[in-house]
């Protein structure tokens, strides 16, 4: 049996969020945290994932986004002690006037910066 959705028209709604500046999440189980940062809209700015006794680096990621919100460039850690693919390299991504993406430069080591550094 098919049900007719209701045809009311759809009505605006204002929701206000707060994002906090930071935020932890901590496995009891695995040993493990999770932290994330976020920009001023909310956006992920940071994630660090790591094991604490004895404390291991698994990964970290810092983002960097436009006024638009979209993700630019990102790059991982540098600390190779647990994951060796941390090289500290990343990615960097450029947008046309219509947000759609034209240009990725994969594996560059500084993709916030110079990107010929790769």
């Amino acid at each position: 049996m098919v049900r007719k959705r209701d045809a009311r028209p759809l009505q605006p709604v204002s929701i206000t969020l707060s994002f906090p500046t930071a935020k932890s999440i901590t496995g009891l189980r695995e040993r493990r945290a999770d932290n994330y940062d976020y920009d001023p809209r909310g956006d992920t700015n940071w994630i660090h994932h790591y094991r604490l006794s004895p404390y291991q680096n698994y990964s970290a990621r810092s983002y960097w986004r436009d006024n638009r919100d979209r993700i630019v460039a990102w790059q991982k850690s540098t600390d190779k002690t647990v994951n060796p693919m941390e090289d500290g390299r990343g990615n960097h991504y450029y947008y046309d006037a219509d947000a759609q993406l034209t240009d990725p430069y994969y594996g560059a080591l500084d993709p916030a910066g110079n990107l010929n550094s790769w």
